[in-house]
Order: structure tokens, then sequence, then C-alpha cells
């Protein structure tokens, strides 16, 4: 809390900005959507900060959840062709295509959760 009254106190400075009321009204929609307000916004953007809203936690949390499916749907595939000596191109393929799209969305997770 400290930090953030420290941080009040020095930003005294004022920039003027003038936009359309659509331009207007999409900052203060995507501030909203980032828990910020207008200010903060902007200056996050000006100043290239990192910032994560709540979507991309959801989005996170939804591809977790989907690399896990994609896992066991593998592993069953798995099971299926090892206790039936189930040789055939398709469960190979499958497999393998289950193999990459797990692979993506891994990929995927390590660059969002930077």
């Amino acid at each position: 809390m400290e930090s953030n009254n420290r941080r009040k106190a020095t930003q005294t400075k004022k920039i003027l900005i003038r936009c359309s009321p659509e331009q207007h009204e999409k900052i203060f929609n995507n501030a909203s959507l980032n828990k910020l307000n207008a200010s903060q916004y902007i200056l996050k953007r000006a100043l290239k900060e990192d910032f994560k809203n709540e979507s991309d936690h959801e989005l996170i949390s939804t591809l977790i959840q989907m690399k896990a499916d994609l896992a066991r749907l593998g592993n069953l595939f798995k099971l299926c062709i090892d206790q039936h000596d189930i040789n055939s191109e398709q469960f190979k393929d499958t497999v393998n295509n289950i193999k990459k799209i797990s692979s993506n969305i891994s990929l995927f997770l390590e660059k969002k959760l930077k």
C-alpha cells in the first residue's frame, strides 16, 4: 500500500489527449476489462508495461484444462493400442496429432505465463 501511496505522490504531471467518442469508449472499456482506471491503462500501454487481464486468466485456465484432457485422451489411445495390439495408421496419426496439439498448447502457455 505504501508503494501505491508513494506512486500517487510522485504522479503530479498531466497529459491531455484528444480522442473521438469511439476511441474514448474503447479506452475506458479496455481499462475496465483490465481492472484499471483509464490513466493507469493508458500509462501501461504507452510505457509498454505488461499486464494480464481477466480474460487472459480465463483463457489460460481453459487451456490448462484442455491440455490435461488431451493428455488423458492420448493415454487412453496408447492404452488401447498396447492392450489390443492395434497398429493401424489411424491410431498412430491420432496419437501424433494429440501430441502436436498438446505441445502447441504447452508452448502457448509458456509464452503467456512469462
